[in-house]
């Protein structure tokens, strides 16, 4: 697999954790291209995996209105109809 030199300019405030990466990267017999980019896939799936939950959770709720939607219909034409009835007698 070919390897790829990439340079990069960090803000005093990020060297910190930059360097904190690196020794955890080799703690961890990682390069650092590694880390970064197994970090990278595992926020994409994470923001993945959080979309699709909140699609879900967005039918869910959905379908509950509908249902609500549709009791309270079924309310009304039951208290129509029972008004037609006393209208009757």
């Amino acid at each position: 697999m070919p390897s790829l030199m990439v340079f990069l300019r960090l803000r005093k405030e990020d060297y910190e954790v930059w360097t904190s990466a690196k020794e955890y990267a080799k703690k961890n017999g990682l390069t650092l291209g590694k880390l970064v980019s197994l970090s990278l896939q595992y926020y994409m799936h994470r923001e993945d995996r959080l979309l699709k939950e909140l699609e879900e959770i967005k039918a869910l709720l959905k379908n509950e209105e509908a249902k609500e939607e549709k009791e309270k219909s079924l309310k009304q034409e039951k208290m129509v109809k029972e008004e037609i009835e006393k209208d009757k007698k």
